[in-house]
């Protein structure tokens, strides 16, 4: 199995219409689903879930080619048969010649080669299997208790939890792409179909011991202490091979705060003496949580008289300053992006990953990282709701985003607010500094918009912020 194919399937999924994906989500027929199939939103955790599936038809594929003595007793129906055969025909035809494909694709069209349509089709006849006897007549469930084994044993409950949730809904993704392809003018039909045959409760199906077996497990996991991971001697944090005391942290936060400062008035502020920069009315400023206005934020609110002009500061000291002007806009060419900018632009992007790191360690219970860097400053035009607010002299992050979301459809509001020396920073850079960052990027075309979220891309690299950046920041 290819990992186009199963890239497809998820395309697909997300282009059938949401109808079609609640339909798709259904476990049980009399129960109505109330959240449509989603689409994976990391590229990584997608590719490392579609591995199980890959896992399962290579299974199939060596065992083929070996004595039946040596791998587990499993027997294809007839219908898996014909269709593992039609299978292998096409794995032969690609190897002998992968270079012509004309033939295959005059046949399955341009999106999918052959050989992924009948493993589609091979895929697809292991779930339509309706179990009489024991759990072990299905092939797919053998090939799944050898996805259980690693070298020490047996897999943890959880760890095989999250295998079967992969499998489950990566079949579904198969199952839409499926039907799409077989009936375009009644997709909908077709997986209420196809699910009613094999992918429900109550149809004695691979798919239904599946979904029984991850909730014993998810049952085990809640019930179950996991072993500790951190330890503590004294005042003396141990966590694998590193350790330190929480004075050693403590300086550590403060260093971080006083190396962002530094790197705030010395460089983002373009040599202005700190004297003559203005300072943040805390007992002066207000702010309405309920306002949805596109590009809102507490900037715009006409009570915060402290705050105006403030997204024209550093550009009315640049164009009074001919220096300035020669250095960050030296010639009418758009097209060539001076070496001063350049510098400017690493320099907020220095500053964006200090700032990542002080809310991640300082605003209380650290937030997931996809959680902190979904944070926006003002709202957007697709109407979501910014996530940063001042209240009572304090600036919080307020997010809306939690890990299980896409599962459970409830929605979690946490807030988390900033000390004051970190929150102080946050607003003189969305207030002074950042009106003078996105001219830059628009004057020389980096961008045709404002983004509403604090950690946008980079202007130059395009970089975006993702787990992995955050944790070699760290």
């Amino acid at each position: 199995m290819t990992l186009k194919l199963l890239t497809s399937s998820q395309e697909a999924t997300a282009e059938a219409g949401v109808l079609v994906r609640f339909a798709a989500n259904r476990s049980n027929l009399a129960q109505r689903e109330m959240k449509p199939l989603q689409s994976y939103q990391n590229r990584t955790d997608f590719s490392r879930y579609a591995r199980f599936w890959q896992q399962i038809v290579i299974f199939f594929v060596r065992t083929s080619l070996v004595e039946k003595t040596s791998y587990p007793p499993y027997h294809f129906t007839v219908h898996q048969q014909e269709c593992f055969n039609l299978f292998q025909q096409a794995l032969r035809t690609e190897e002998s010649d992968s270079e012509d494909t004309s033939s295959d694709d005059s046949e399955v069209g341009n999106t999918l080669r052959l050989v992924d349509v009948r493993c589609l089709s091979f895929c697809l006849s292991l779930l339509q299997h309706q179990i009489r006897t024991t759990e072990w007549e299905s092939p797919f469930i053998c090939a799944l208790a050898i996805l259980g084994v690693e070298e020490r044993g047996w897999k943890d409950a959880t760890v095989y939890s999250s295998i079967l949730s992969a499998l489950i809904k990566l079949s579904r993704f198969l199952v839409v792409h499926f039907v799409v392809r077989e009936h375009p003018s009644s997709p909908i039909e077709g997986v209420r179909s196809f699910l009613e045959e094999s992918l429900l409760r109550g149809t004695s199906s691979p798919f239904e011991w599946m979904l029984d077996l991850r909730a014993y497990g998810i049952k085990i996991a809640f019930n179950v202490t996991r072993p500790s991971t951190i330890d503590w001697q004294g005042d003396r944090i141990l966590y694998q091979d590193i350790q330190f005391s929480m004075a050693e942290f403590r300086g550590f936060v403060h260093g971080l705060l006083t190396e962002t400062h530094r790197l705030v008035y010395d460089e983002l502020f373009l040599g202005l003496s700190r004297r003559t920069i203005p300072s943040v009315q805390w007992e002066n400023l207000y702010d309405n949580v309920t306002e949805s206005e596109d590009g809102w934020s507490f900037l715009q609110d006409p009570r915060n008289t402290s705050l105006l002009g403030g997204d024209i500061y550093l550009w009315d000291y640049v164009r009074t300053d001919q220096t300035l002007v020669s250095r960050y806009f030296p010639s009418t060419d758009r097209t060539v992006i001076p070496h001063s900018v350049q510098l400017y632009w690493n320099s907020v992007q220095q500053f964006r990953t200090k700032l990542c790191l002080l809310c991640h360690i300082t605003a209380g219970q650290p937030a997931r990282i996809p959680e902190l860097l979904s944070v926006r400053w003002q709202n957007s035009a697709e109407g979501d709701h910014r996530n940063i607010f001042v209240e009572n002299g304090l600036v919080s992050l307020v997010t809306r985003y939690h890990k299980g979301y896409s599962t459970t459809g409830d929605m979690r509001v946490i807030h988390r607010y900033l000390p004051r020396e970190v929150g102080t920073i946050l607003l003189q850079y969305l207030w002074l500094i950042q009106p003078f960052f996105e001219r830059l990027e628009l004057w020389y075309g980096r961008t045709t918009s404002i983004s509403p979220f604090l950690w946008s891309p980079d202007p130059l690299s395009q970089k975006k912020w993702d787990t992995n950046r955050v944790r070699s920041a760290l």
